[in-house]
């Protein structure tokens, strides 16, 4: 199972790298979608289906292991998180009026499950640094920040479950 923690972190990490060094910083990870797609000129691209690869790719490896840590009554919040960011993925183009409720929504439920999850699990120290890291994004960073929110966000998790690998 811990091989599916380190195949949804690099996943993350290639996927962030390549699109950074192809596009520069992005304004959100969800705005990689356009960038892939010939700069959001085709719609039919097929780079545009790796951003959906991505939030399934994500989510479907992180699911298994985040579920096989400890069983107990916050598990729903794991289904919540993973799968609404595979309803991110489903609904990349989020510019489109009906594509960007079903994205917005899930990126908020992937959002709150997921720190829900971090407090009623008892990874206190590590909601409160990323709120912390959060705050401050929000307050200082102008440029991408959106992007930066998102990429704290993504940490957060994936240290609280590296810690738990490590203790377990």
């Amino acid at each position: 199972m811990e091989a599916l923690y380190f195949i949804s972190f690099f996943v993350f990490a290639i996927y962030t790298t390549i699109v950074i060094k192809m596009h520069g910083i992005p304004s959100s990870i969800s705005r990689t979608y356009y960038l892939l797609k010939d700069g959001g000129k085709k719609k039919d691209s097929l780079w545009a289906s790796a951003f959906t690869l991505f939030c399934w790719a994500v989510a479907f490896t992180l699911m298994p292991f985040w579920l096989d840590l400890k069983a107990n009554d916050t598990d729903f919040l794991i289904f919540i998180a993973c799968g609404a960011l595979g309803l991110v993925g489903t609904a990349p183009a989020f510019m489109e009026k009906f594509e960007r409720k079903i994205h917005n929504a899930g990126a908020w439920a992937c959002f709150l499950a997921a720190y829900a999850w971090l407090i009623l699990h008892g990874n206190i120290a590590v909601a409160i640094a990323a709120t912390i890291a959060l705050v401050l994004v929000y307050l200082f960073v102008k440029e991408n920040r959106v992007f930066w929110l998102e990429g704290v966000a993504f940490a957060a998790i994936y240290l609280a479950l590296g810690v738990e690998l490590t203790i377990t």
